[in-house]
């Protein structure tokens, strides 16, 4: 549902968890509210839908890290001028079952160039890289940086078992202990796929 209470219905396709509209048309800097009707209990939660600049270069360095075995990739986008902004980075390497996932915030960077980085030893010449960068909220960021720090980055990333439990945005408006994990979240993506020099 929009800030105007109009309604979008979606519905489970033949993949199953997978749910599409017809009718959504999304609109940047709007409000929606997610309900979930679920064995008879309500669920809700709200995201504001935030733009995301464009990925506009991509660079490479082949003798990166400690050892100097490693392939860096860093790639760079301008900062949305005259706000304070939130991205949610995942890199897939194709030599990783699970994405790589990051948070950025501009606190730094407000208003200039910032750049997503990325280090791997099994990168090769041919190999494609894909790149992903979303704008999101103040309180994903918060979220998702708490899960990806309890969750450390030698693990299964967001999908290993958090030291404590890490609550979202979904509320159950049924009955509140009955909880549900992962948040909801809209943004505008831009992704680019980049092959290995």
């Amino acid at each position: 549902t929009n800030s105007s209470g109009q309604v979008f219905t979606f519905t489970q396709n033949t993949i199953p968890g997978t749910y599409e509209c017809t009718d959504f048309i999304p609109v940047v800097n709007e409000n929606y509210t997610l309900t979930v009707l679920y064995q008879g209990e309500t669920y809700t939660a709200s995201d504001k839908l935030l733009d995301t600049p464009q990925i506009t270069r991509v660079e490479q360095k082949d003798d990166a890290g400690f050892m100097g075995n490693e392939t860096e990739v860093k790639f760079f986008f301008d900062d949305i001028i005259n706000e304070t902004n939130h991205y949610f980075l995942r890199i897939d390497d194709p030599y990783k079952v699970i994405p790589e996932y990051g948070v950025l915030e501009d606190r730094f960077f407000q208003n200039n160039e910032m750049f997503g980085l990325y280090y791997s030893e099994d990168l090769k010449p041919g190999d494609t890289l894909k790149l992903t960068l979303n704008g999101v909220t103040l309180n994903y960021y918060n979220y998702m940086n708490v899960l990806l720090t309890q969750t450390g980055t030698n693990s299964a990333g967001p999908f290993s078992t958090p030291t404590s439990t890490v609550r979202g945005n979904v509320v159950n408006q049924t009955n509140f202990d009955n909880f549900a994990l992962g948040y909801f979240r809209l943004s505008k993506t831009a992704v680019k796929e980049y092959i290995i020099q």
